[in-house]
This record gives C-alpha cells, structure tokens and sequence, in this order.
C-alpha cells in the first residue's frame, strides 16, 4: 500500500504544479490580452494552458480524497486532520473556480474586448494566491 500512497501523492503534487503553472501564465497572459498585444499564438498556448491545468485539477480532486481514504483510513480523517486541512480545502475549492473564471475570461479576450483580459489577470493573481494559500496550508496539515 505504501508504493501506492507514494504514487498518489506524486500524482497530487504533478497536478499541484500543472495548476500552479497554469494560474501563473494566464495571470500574466490576462496583462497581454488586455494591452491588446496577444497574437495568434498566444490564444493556442493559452488553451493548452488551461487544459493543464484542468488536468491539474482532476488529478488533485481524484488523488486526494482517495489519499484520504487509503492513508489516513477514511472519514474520520477529515475530523483528525485539523483546521489546517479545512483551510487547504477551501483555498482549492477557491482555486478550482478561480482556474474556471480565469479559462473563461481568457477565452472571452481572445475573441475580441480587453475588458476581458483585464479580468483575466485579476483572477489569475487571485488563482495565483489561493494557489501559495494552498501550499502554505498543505504544509500546515501534513508537515
């Protein structure tokens, strides 16, 4: 069972760093979109990005609870982890919806209004933030 802990655990911090790479690249693609200075290539690069980092989060919502139940022997868990886990899980829950916003806005600006751009950056920052709350938490929960 160990081995497998191990490889759920690498597939959770995998998907970790596909999220964290991809809050990363839309929060500064946003800032080129909104100057209106994005190229073609910039929205193909910027769909690849938010399919990462959908990837990401599946890998991070499969992984995790499964680590859960096979490491830390189920529901009980949930209680015996602490305020710091409840605190990992809300700042993902905040990730996984600010990744959504951000994609969708990314989408919106590389169809035309800069508007959309600028949105793209503001939730990319705040994706980017819930992402370091996320690490810092994690940390905090399991040492």
């Amino acid at each position: 069972m160990a081995i497998v802990n191990s490889l759920l655990l690498a597939a959770h911090l995998a998907g970790l760093a596909m999220i964290v790479g991809a809050t990363l690249v839309l929060w500064r693609a946003g800032g080129v979109l909104a100057r209106g200075e994005a190229s073609p290539g910039m929205t193909r690069l910027g769909k690849r990005v938010i399919a990462l980092g959908d990837i990401g989060l599946a890998l991070n919502w499969i992984s995790g609870p499964v680590m859960i139940f096979t490491k830390y022997g189920g529901f009980g868990a949930f209680v015996a982890l602490g305020p710091w886990f409840w605190l990992k899980l809300a700042f993902v829950v905040a990730l996984s919806g600010m990744l959504g916003v951000a994609g969708g806005n990314f989408r919106r600006a590389s169809a035309g209004p800069a508007e959309a751009g600028s949105r793209v950056e503001r939730t990319g920052a705040i994706a980017a933030l819930c992402a370091l709350g996320v690490i810092v938490a994690a940390v905090f929960t399991f040492g």
